[in-house]
C-alpha cells in the first residue's frame, strides 16, 4: 500500500512507538507492584503528593510550544526526525495543539484518578 508519509515521518513514528511500547511496560509492572504491595496508608499519602505534582504540571501549558520544542523532544530525541514543515502529512494530521490539548487531558485523567484515590482511602 503506498502512503503519502515521509522517510522521516515513519522513522519518528517508529521512535515514538518504541517509547509507548516502554511506557506501556511501566504502567503494567507499576499496576502488578501496586497491587502487590498495596498499603491503605502509603497509597493516600502518595495518591495526595502526586495529585499536587499533577497540577503543577498545568504550569507548561502557557509555555507549551517551548516546552515540546525545546525541551521534551531534545530529551527524547537524538536526531531532529520530530521537526515537521508543510509537505509532511503529520504537520497537518498532528499539529502542537492536539499534543497540548491530549497532554491537557492526560493531567486531568491523572490528577482524577489520584484525587479519587486520595478521597476514597481516607479514615472515615
Amino acid at each position: 500500500m503506498e502512503t503519502d508519509w515521509s522517510a522521516k515521518e515513519k522513522f519518528h513514528l517508529n521512535e515514538v512507538r518504541g517509547i509507548f511500547d516502554v511506557l506501556a511496560g511501566t504502567a503494567i509492572l507499576s499496576l502488578a507492584l501496586f497491587g502487590f504491595t498495596f498499603n491503605k496508608k502509603h497509597t493516600r499519602k502518595l495518591a495526595g503528593i502526586n495529585t499536587l505534582i499533577i497540577i503543577s504540571l498545568l504550569l507548561i501549558i502557557p509555555f507549551f510550544r517551548y516546552f515540546w520544542v525545546s525541551i521534551l523532544h531534545p530529551l527524547l530525541f537524538n536526531n531532529l526526525a520530530w521537526k515537521t514543515n508543510p509537505m509532511d502529512v503529520s504537520f497537518f494530521l498532528l499539529p502542537p495543539a492536539f499534543f497540548m490539548y491530549s497532554t491537557i487531558f492526560l493531567i486531568a485523567v491523572s490528577f482524577i484518578i489520584n484525587l479519587s484515590l486520595w478521597l476514597s482511602l481516607r479514615d472515615k
